[in-house]
């Protein structure tokens, strides 16, 4: 096994975006939801850690000054080792990026949710200042039936409760299509990981 091509491999997969971590702000208003994120953000820290130690343990597996003065059990022990730790710390990635889909998912629903019920608050707001503006709008018609409509929507979207209903719209979508984007990246991100899974295998069973 050549240690530096291995490491070079499992490297590589620490760039995975699911990888990153998890934004918990966006789902602040559900405090298990944010329980569980918080907890998937500290194992994947520890699944990433356990690959870089292995690229570690690989390296001073392959450094003969590190095992000058070792028995042949030893090295023999700490070899076998090292390979296991090689398919589980990849079995670990997996393992979280399973888990991560699962729970951008989840994130994902109670967004929808969420937007959905911001989309009612503001139908709720643009109901309010039409009423409250229906006077402008019958000005308008009279001015000049054909633009009173845009005119009088341009008014009823320029109201500050509208606007700002408007606003908290497009923010929580702009985290829904975040969030949608990420569990569609882990689930690229999973391929990527089984393929490396498959070649830590074929070493072990060779």
């Amino acid at each position: 096994m050549d240690w530096r091509t291995e490491n070079a491999k499992d490297m590589q997969l620490l760039n995975l975006r699911g990888l990153a971590p998890l934004d918990a702000t966006v789902v602040a208003s559900d405090g298990g939801l944010v329980a569980m994120i918080e907890a998937n953000n500290t194992r994947t820290a520890r699944a990433v850690e356990r690959v870089r130690q292995l690229a570690e343990d690989r390296r001073r597996l392959a450094d003969f000054d590190a095992w000058l003065d070792a028995d042949g059990v030893d090295l023999s022990v700490e070899r076998s080792r090292v390979r296991r730790e090689g398919w589980e710390a990849i079995l670990g990635l997996r393992h979280i990026l399973e888990e991560r889909e699962a729970l951008l998912g989840e994130m994902e629903t109670h967004l929808k949710e969420r937007y959905q019920n911001l989309g009612a608050a503001h139908d709720r707001a643009v109901a309010r200042a039409e009423k409250r503006l229906a006077g402008e709008r019958r000005a308008l018609e009279r001015t000049n039936p054909y633009t009173a409509g845009g005119h009088f929507g341009a008014l009823v979207a320029d109201e500050e409760p509208v606007a700002e209903a408007a606003g908290r719209m497009a923010a929580a979508r702009q985290a829904l299509e975040s969030v949608a984007a990420a569990r569609r990246a882990a689930g690229a991100d999973l391929s990527a990981v089984r393929t490396r899974q498959r070649e830590v295998f074929a070493l072990m069973v060779a």
